[in-house]
């Protein structure tokens, strides 16, 4: 790949540093050599015009790489095969990998609001020409069905399995409401967080028992009395008077500085809550009923929560009883 009267002296071995890993070249360029092994000091160092990445980085990997190249406004590329599911790499790429699937064309483009350009291209192993189907075939043998779309299909999935599979944009998300329908009941759901954001969702319940989330909050680091301010105007943009709002049980556990809750808190600012069930599985359960029933809808607007559900997904299976019931994965839980 390199041309040989390119390097230093026109000799790999001159060209090439054994101790610090880098190939350099007559032009003062140079290539330097990282693993995933290293921590993340041992990737930080000098700015660099692109990081290409072989297989999927970790974080502290991805975070060091995004420092080298900002100086120069320079790139990152990977080249890798989705195995470890919606990690942190499906979030970076959430956006594209949304449009890429969506207009069939297997690449997709976009820029964040910060106006980073990110670009996708999928392949899979049908593009290789030189792979016959029984090497194929004894490749993927013994693999799960999510590894082995992970691997075929080049798809990001819940290696773990997802809590609701059956969802689907097209047939449960609907578009905006301007306004409530007649003779519905309103509930108003509250996840307390702080540094892992206060999470609110607007339901209504119509007389045939279907429901519609409606609206969301999605808050970081603001106090309850901001979280009960927003909440107020939301109810207000609807002309909408809850019939209850429930909030994680959590809330109700008592600072041991003030000796108060963020129940009694929130109560305080005009927002009287009562406990939810936490009966996880009972919850899941209703849920997945209401989907598959079509008696539950999203509407655009949720963006959090339809990122979320799509996320959502069971810890690896216990291999004996003695190791306990499946429980979902403590992250993208706000539903």
């Amino acid at each position: 790949w390199v041309p040989q009267e390119q390097l230093v002296a026109n000799s790999w071995k001159k060209a090439y540093d054994k101790l610090h890993h880098i190939l350099h070249f007559k032009n003062g360029s140079y290539f330097q050599f990282k693993t995933y092994q290293q921590d993340g000091q041992q990737w930080g160092g000098s700015t660099l015009d692109r990081v290409l990445m072989d297989e999927e980085p970790g974080m502290v990997h991805l975070t060091e790489s995004r420092i080298r190249v900002m100086r120069r406004q320079g790139q990152i590329l990977f080249s890798m095969t989705p195995v470890e599911g919606l990690s942190h790499m499906y979030d970076v790429f959430e956006d594209t990998i949304e449009l890429a699937e969506s207009n069939g064309e297997g690449w997709a483009t976009t820029t964040s609001d910060t106006g980073i350009e990110r670009g996708l291209v999928y392949s899979d192993m049908d593009d290789n020409p030189w792979l016959t189907e029984a090497s194929k075939a004894q490749a993927l043998e013994g693999l799960s069905e999510e590894e082995r779309r992970a691997r075929t299909e080049r798809q990001f999935v819940a290696m773990s399995g997802l809590v609701y599979p059956r969802f689907d944009r097209d047939r449960h998300v609907i578009e905006p409401l301007d306004r409530l329908p007649d003779n519905c009941n309103v509930v108003v759901s509250i996840d307390p967080g702080f540094r892992f954001a206060t999470a609110v969702q607007w339901h209504y319940i119509d007389p045939d028992d279907d429901m519609v989330m409606f609206q969301e909050l999605h808050m970081k680091e603001k106090t309850i009395k901001d979280v009960c301010e927003a909440i107020h105007w939301m109810n207000a943009r609807y002309n909408c008077q809850p019939i209850y709002y429930v909030i994680d049980t959590a809330a109700m556990n008592r600072n041991n500085q003030t000796g108060r809750s963020d129940q009694s808190e929130y109560a305080d600012h005009g927002v009287v809550t009562i406990p939810a069930q936490k009966k996880v599985t009972a919850g899941i359960n209703r849920c997945r009923e209401r989907l598959d029933s079509d008696r539950f809808h999203i509407t655009s607007e949720c963006v959090n929560f339809l990122k979320e559900i799509r996320q959502y997904r069971w810890k690896k299976p216990p291999k004996t009883e003695s190791e306990g019931k499946a429980d979902p994965v403590k992250s993208n839980d706000h539903q």
